[in-house]
C-alpha cells in the first residue's frame, strides 16, 4: 500500500468516525416562542466567541422584511449549555433583530418591498401584522452530538465565513424584478 492510499483510508476514516458523532434534527418554532425564550434568559448568546451585535438598523430591517414575507430564514443553531439554558452557535444578530423589533427598539427603515411600514416600531403595526410577525416560523437546528465543543466550532467556523448576509439579500433583487 502506498502512502498516498493509506492517507486516504486515514482521513475517510477519520470522516466516517466524526460524521457518527454529528446528528442532529430541525425544529420549526414561532418567533414569539424564542422571543420569550430570549427575553426569560433561557437563550443566550455567548459573547466569548460571538461577535457584537453588528447589524445595522438598516439589516435588521430588512431581515424583519423578510420574516414579515415569509422569505426562507437560514437555519439557527443552538446547543445545550452546562447549565441547562440554551446556548445561540449561529443565529445570534438575528434573534438580537427579532428580540429588538418585538421589544420596540427598532424602528423599520429603508425598506423597497414593504414600504408601507417604513418609520414604524412593532407596537405601531396592525394587530394583524404583529400577529404575523409572532407567528413567523424560524427553523432551530439543535444538535444532537456527543461533542459539543465539535458541534460549537464546526458550526461557529462555517457560518463565520458568510459575515454580513443575511436572509433577505438575494431575494429582495428577485422579487424587485
Amino acid at each position: 500500500m502506498t502512502d498516498q492510499q493509506s492517507e486516504t483510508i486515514e482521513i475517510s476514516e477519520q470522516i466516517r468516525d466524526k460524521k457518527k458523532d454529528v446528528r442532529f434534527s430541525t425544529r420549526e418554532y414561532v418567533a414569539e416562542y424564542l422571543i420569550n425564550k430570549f427575553n426569560a434568559d433561557a437563550f443566550y448568546i455567548p459573547l466569548d466567541y460571538q461577535r457584537n451585535f453588528v447589524w445595522t438598523d438598516v439589516d435588521c430591517s430588512y431581515f424583519i422584511e423578510s420574516v414579515l414575507i415569509g422569505l426562507p430564514i437560514p437555519y439557527m443553531f443552538f446547543a445545550d449549555a452546562e447549565d441547562g439554558r440554551t446556548e445561540i452557535v449561529d443565529g445570534a444578530q438575528r434573534m438580537n433583530a427579532l428580540v429588538n423589533f418585538a421589544r420596540g427598539d427598532l424602528t423599520l427603515c429603508n425598506l423597497d418591498i414593504l414600504t408601507s411600514v417604513n418609520g414604524k416600531t412593532y407596537s405601531e403595526l396592525p394587530i394583524e401584522v404583529q400577529r404575523r410577525f409572532d407567528n413567523a416560523t424560524l427553523r432551530k437546528g439543535p444538535p444532537l452530538t456527543s461533542d459539543r465543543r465539535f458541534f460549537v466550532v464546526s458550526i461557529h467556523r462555517a457560518s463565520s465565513s458568510n459575515r454580513k448576509k443575511f436572509a433577505v439579500a438575494p431575494w429582495a433583487a428577485i422579487l424587485q424584478n
